[in-house]
């Protein structure tokens, strides 16, 4: 478990067959996720800070490897939570998966 829970940035990416989003979600609205959604947890932290600690249930896959994340994407309809340390990694791995799933972002009014 991470020692520093307050400080979580994460982005919720959900894929839906017609329907995809990506936001920033605060921490409570994480942990509620996790525990009604049962997401797919991505750490895109390096391996060495994973090691030094990592919510349970998350994956390593560091942000300029994030391609990969098709290795585990058995349902797609299954929310994805990406998390780091501040944020931008996370935003970084939300990027390039708009770019791997061909996903358009929805205009934000």
């Amino acid at each position: 478990m991470m020692k520093k829970t307050r400080s979580l940035t994460a982005l919720l990416f959900t894929l839906f067959p017609a329907i995809s989003f990506a936001k920033n979600v605060t921490p409570d609205e994480f942990w509620q996720i996790e525990k009604d959604q049962q997401p797919l947890i991505i750490d895109v932290r390096t391996p060495e800070e994973f090691n030094e600690g990592h919510l349970a249930n998350a994956i390593n896959i560091p942000f300029d490897q994030i391609t990969t994340i098709e290795n585990y994407l058995t349902d797609k309809s299954k929310p994805i939570l990406l998390y780091c340390r501040s944020g931008r990694r996370a935003e970084l791995a939300e990027n390039t998966l708009y770019t791997l799933l061909a996903i358009k972002r929805p205009l934000t009014v």
